[in-house]
């Protein structure tokens, strides 16, 4: 395995080393540096972002957790090759949890629109992570913007299980959704958000499917 030399991502979430090496090795992963079904060595991945092998060690152990990477019985580490139909499949469960989380959303909205405020503040990272033209953070603004919905449906659960599958999504859908025309992305998540804003229910319903499901083409 050849991985470039490049700084260790960090961002708001990252609250320890480890998740800062964790969120590099699925930036790498999006970016194209780390191929689906690599395996992935300690010392390698540390050299690669400058760190010790113990905060690799770490972050191994939570995108193993998260089904990212996979170990091997001979113990080796590699990370998830997600063909069309797991991807399917994946985005198949997301859209049953997304639109129930939209349902407690939407009254959760209705009652505190200060709601919103995770959704602008995710959007305007997405414009400007476009703008910059890197994948990874118009991604974790994606994601961002739609764990909004699980983090107002006030559901600790969905939050949960979001939290647990929304990097092996991102990882999934990669830079091929980040290579479409940047005004495609930023887009459909303003009309989410003005759909939302309106609380139009049905309207968010009808949106979300194809803005979920027609992922799986890419």
């Amino acid at each position: 395995m050849a991985v470039p030399t490049f700084p260790v991502v960090a961002n708001e979430r990252s609250r320890t080393l480890g998740d800062q090496v964790a969120d590099s090795i699925v930036s790498a992963a999006i970016h194209g540096h780390l191929k689906p079904g690599v395996r992935l060595i300690e010392v390698e991945l540390g050299e690669a972002f400058g760190v010790s092998r113990v905060p690799v060690r770490e972050a191994l152990k939570t995108l193993e957790s998260q089904g990212i990477v996979v170990v091997m019985p001979n113990r080796e580490v590699r990370l998830v090759d997600v063909d069309k139909k797991s991807l399917q499949q994946m985005l198949s469960v997301r859209l049953v949890l997304e639109l129930h989380a939209v349902d407690l959303a939407m009254d959760a909205i209705a009652q505190n629109p200060q709601l919103l405020e995770p959704f602008e503040d995710a959007l305007h990272d997405l414009q400007g992570a476009l703008r910059k033209g890197s994948a990874f953070l118009a991604a974790q603004a994606d994601m961002d913007f739609h764990r909004a919905i699980y983090l107002a449906s006030g559901n600790r659960t969905l939050l949960d299980i979001w939290d647990q599958m929304s990097r092996k999504i991102l990882i999934a859908v990669g830079l091929s959704l980040y290579q479409l025309p940047n005004g495609t992305v930023y887009d459909d998540h303003k009309l989410l958000l003005d759909i939302l804003a309106k609380q139009d229910r049905e309207a968010l319903k009808a949106a979300l499917v194809p803005h979920i499901l027609d992922k799986s083409a890419y």
